[in-house]
Parts: structure tokens; sequence; C-alpha cells
């Protein structure tokens, strides 16, 4: 049988094994079959808990930028948050940080802030204290069993890498938060939105993930991406990554008229790209095996 056609035939068994809607998966399993050798995390609602929280965080930030202390200064405090939760309620954040640079410009409160860039940086500098003291008070948490992804690493022999669309001041503080040495121990290499200096390439287009399996040495078909994004994961499909585990977390029961609502909703903007995606609750639904099952497991070295 070619090369070609073996990986054909092993693709359409991951698909009738692992496509779709479950309650858990072995990975050890899935990451045997296809061959795969690189396990690329994303951080917010795979890793932790903490979407929740995000727009609480802006809204706090501008309240410390923009302190109210007079009728103007409401008015400008108000325009700032009302943008900022229309963008939060559209899910458009592509022009966020632009809006608001464009109100403190016209009421002229930018002081010695003049551009995007400089705005982004002392937003997110402020927005880390909420952050962090939201961690302090059991707000935003690591996903139970998160910690077993060392095993991807210890017993499947997988490289582990994180590519998240935060800033790197906030995403290294959370991860040493929540992780501690854990996390660097953990991550061979971790990608941040604010690494990449074009922002037409950060998710959800796949540029981030195929760096990242060219400089691990691996073709993008052997990268088993872990996200909660949709549209991310269609598109790393798209972009020939080999694997989504995409974490949907609806929380109806399953079975129920709102659980099948929702996953039929998820499925058609997944388009032909869930043939190669499986989904779970969150990642404590995601089986990693031990040493002693990896024995067992026909995996590539």
């Amino acid at each position: 049988m070619s090369k070609n056609r073996s990986s054909a035939n092993r693709a359409r068994t991951a698909t009738k094994m692992f496509a779709g809607s479950r309650e858990v998966v072995n990975v050890g399993d899935l990451v045997s079959l296809l061959r795969l050798r690189a396990a690329l995390f994303d951080l917010d609602e795979t890793l932790i808990k903490s979407n929740a929280h995000q727009l609480e965080t802006w809204l706090w930030a501008i309240d410390q930028w923009v302190t109210v202390v007079d009728e103007h200064t409401r008015h400008i405090n108000e325009q700032m948050k009302a943008h900022t939760r229309i963008c939060f309620a559209n899910h458009d954040f592509e022009y966020f940080v632009e809006g608001l640079l464009h109100i403190g410009t016209q009421f002229g409160v930018m002081g010695e802030i003049s551009t995007r860039k400089e705005l982004d940086s002392h937003l997110t500098n402020l927005r880390l204290i909420k952050l962090l003291q939201l961690v302090d008070e059991g707000k935003i948490f690591r996903f139970p069993g998160v910690m077993a992804i060392g095993r991807l690493k210890e017993t499947l022999k997988m490289a582990v890498v994180l590519y998240s669309a935060n800033n790197s001041l906030t995403g290294e503080a959370l991860l040493q938060r929540l992780f501690g040495s854990f996390n660097e121990e953990l991550f061979q290499r971790k990608l941040w939105g604010s690494d990449l200096e074009n922002e037409q390439l950060m998710k959800p287009d796949p540029h981030g993930w195929l760096l990242l399996m060219m400089e691990l040495g691996f073709k993008p078909s052997e990268g088993l991406i872990f996200e909660d994004s949709p549209s991310t994961a269609r598109r790393a499909i798209e972009a020939g990554m080999g694997w989504v585990i995409l974490f949907h977390h609806i929380e109806a029961p399953v079975g129920s008229a709102k659980y099948n609502a929702d996953m039929t909703k998820l499925l058609e903007k997944l388009g032909p790209a869930k043939d190669r995606i499986t989904l779970l609750r969150d990642i404590s639904c995601v089986q990693i095996p031990d040493s002693s099952e990896v024995a067992q497991l026909n995996l590539i070295a």
C-alpha cells in the first residue's frame, strides 16, 4: 500500500473514531493513529477559565485610565465603555483599541499616548492588575485535570507548545501565577499575539500554528491543536493541520434540546473541517495515557 493511501486510510479511520461530539477521548489512540508529533495549546478557555471576566477587566482598565471626576470625564468614560461592550457583544475586536484611541483623541485625554500600540500596552498593564486580582480571588483558574497535559511530553514524547492571542505580558503573568514552575517545564515554545508584527496574521488566521510547526521541524499534518474558537479550529484544519480538539463549553445537558441546537449551530460553523475535529466539553474530558498504557500503543518514535 502506498504511503499516501495509508495516510488517507488513517484519516478516514480517525474521522469515524474521533470526529464530532464526544464525552471523552483518549488522545493516545488519536496520536498513534495519525502519527501526531506536536500538541499545540490555546490558553483562555482551553487551559484556564477566564472569558467570563474579560469584559470586566477592560471596563476596569478604562475606569483607571479615564477617572470620572466631573460630567465631562463621565461622558468620555461612558463612551469608551459603550464601545467596549459593543465589541464584546459582537465578538469583533479588529478595531477595538483603535476605537478607544479615536474617542480619547477626540476628547483630548491621550496625554503622551499617540498610537494604537502605545494605548494597547498601557491598557494591558492596567488590566493585568485586575486579572491577577481575579486569579487570587479564584475567579480565574485552571481547568480541572489540566496538569495532566505534562504526560503528552513525558509519555507520548510530543513537543508541547502554546499559542495565545494574549499580549505576552498578560499571558506570561497568568501562566506564572496559575502554573508556577510547571509553566517553564512544560512548554517548549510560546507564541503570543503581540509577537506577530502583522495583526492580520493573528488568530483566527492559521499563520501562528504553521509558524510553530515549521520551527519545530514538523509537517502541519503532524500537529494536534487544543482550542476553543470554532473559526480558529476550522481555519487550522483548512491550512493542513492534523487534528483539532475543540472545547465547546456547552453547558446544557447532553441530549437536551438546547444542547442539540447549540451543537448543530457549532457544526455548521465548522463546515467540512468537522471531519477532523473532536468536540469536547472541556479539557477534563481529554484522557492522556500514562507510561504503562503507552507501551500498548504503536506510537511514532
